[in-house]
């Protein structure tokens, strides 16, 4: 199982090279992939996202589970959006409700709060996905 991030998505794919370019990291892409198995991906809805769930959906078939975080900054209409995105694709999904008010850290509302909300979400998509795989 892994995660995979935003960022890696962005800069395996970042347009500054001529097609053929885009088609070798899109293969180099559906080859990760491929090595992993299977995976679980954290899903916002967003366009990055959702250009990594086709490509996983189109690479690995049914093992491919998209996982949406509910918290107080997500609006019902968002996801939604999301649940409807992973449908369309015929990916599996789970929304999971996330109590951000259970973090002490976050409601202090320091500095650091976002790395302390995030570290906190992590560790329940880490604990749930193991359940799904």
């Amino acid at each position: 199982m892994i995660y995979i991030s935003t960022f890696y998505i962005i800069n395996l794919l970042y347009l500054r090279g001529n097609l053929i370019e885009v088609n070798k990291k899109l293969d180099n892409l559906r080859k990760r992939l491929l090595e992993l198995d299977n995976v679980v991906i954290t899903y916002s809805g967003g366009v990055d996202i959702k250009f990594l769930l086709k490509i996983a959906k189109g690479t690995l078939k049914y093992k491919v589970i998209a996982e949406t975080l509910h918290a107080m900054m997500h609006s019902d209409k968002e996801i939604e959006e999301s649940i409807n995105y992973a449908k369309k694709f015929g990916v599996n999904y789970i929304v999971v409700n996330v109590n951000n008010f259970k973090v002490e850290k976050f409601i202090e509302n320091n500095r650091d709060r976002c790395y302390h909300c995030k570290k906190e979400v992590f560790k329940i998509v880490k604990e749930i996905s193991s359940k799904m795989i």
